[in-house]
């Protein structure tokens, strides 16, 4: 009931959405550019990886250009995260977290907002969810082979968004306390496991990447778009004007 009811209110008056924001521009729009541009708005690359572009592209050519086209993807991504996050919360806390961590998401009007958008923020949250979660299993089964799954789960993050490799850090952060402070078992050998199972996240997760890195290589690298990310942060001066435009965002 709450999936389902996750799905009517990204659907609700669906007629009324639109490509609205530049971003979302730039992630629709290979199908209006030539070979000579690389079939891709040319400095996509400083926006996002290619993951994401790609999707909407074919959703456009089997929907059309319309609002199906464009908006579905996100939608059916922003109401998978639903069931995703209450698997997850169920096996981390209980069957009541389970279904809490469902109904929050379902209902999160920031979530439903940026569901009902072109933009990378929805597949973003269930990737990056699906790789956390798959990286504890792999710590817990001790499975080489859920690692392998937390990796590709992370690559396709990281080829969603340029920090879509959070997932390796938030393994890492996780995954250290837990040998420190994990009762009745020697922590050595365990730590020598964790780290060997997050080294072939690390590993598969970088390899699924490799595509993206290549791809940016004729744009001038991945140094390319650190730059381009680094005007983004303005240190603690620009804090002041920060805080007014996010309480004008709340206002609204």
């Amino acid at each position: 009931m709450v999936v389902v009811a996750a799905l009517v209110v990204r659907l609700a008056h669906f007629d009324h959405l639109a490509v609205e924001h530049f971003d979302e521009g730039v992630y629709v729009s290979n199908l209006w550019f030539g070979a000579e541009d690389g079939f891709r708005y040319p400095y996509r690359h400083l926006y996002a990886p290619p993951l994401v572009p790609a999707v909407l592209e074919w959703s456009m050519i089997f929907l059309g250009t319309g609002t199906w086209g464009t908006m579905l993807p996100g939608i059916l991504f922003g109401t998978a995260t639903v069931p995703l996050a209450w698997w997850a919360g169920r096996e981390w806390f209980g069957r009541y977290a389970g279904f809490t961590s469902a109904a929050l998401v379902a209902f999160a009007d920031q979530h439903v907002l940026f569901s009902r958008t072109a933009l990378v923020d929805a597949p973003l949250c269930f990737f990056l969810l699906l790789a956390v979660w798959l990286t504890w299993r792999a710590y817990v089964r001790d499975s080489w082979r859920w690692a392998v799954a937390a990796g590709l789960a992370t690559g396709l993050a990281w080829s969603t968004k340029y920090n879509g490799w959070l997932p390796l850090a938030i393994g890492l952060a996780g995954g250290l306390p837990w040998v420190v402070l994990a009762r009745g078992r020697e922590p050595r050998p365990r730590l020598l496991r964790v780290a060997g199972l997050w080294t072939v996240v690390a590993v598969v997760a970088a390899l699924v990447w490799l595509p993206v890195f290549r791809d940016l290589q004729p744009h001038g690298g991945y140094e390319a778009v650190a730059r381009a990310q680094a005007g983004y942060v303005v240190g603690r001066s620009g804090w002041p004007t920060a805080l007014r435009q996010q309480m004008q965002n709340v206002w609204w």
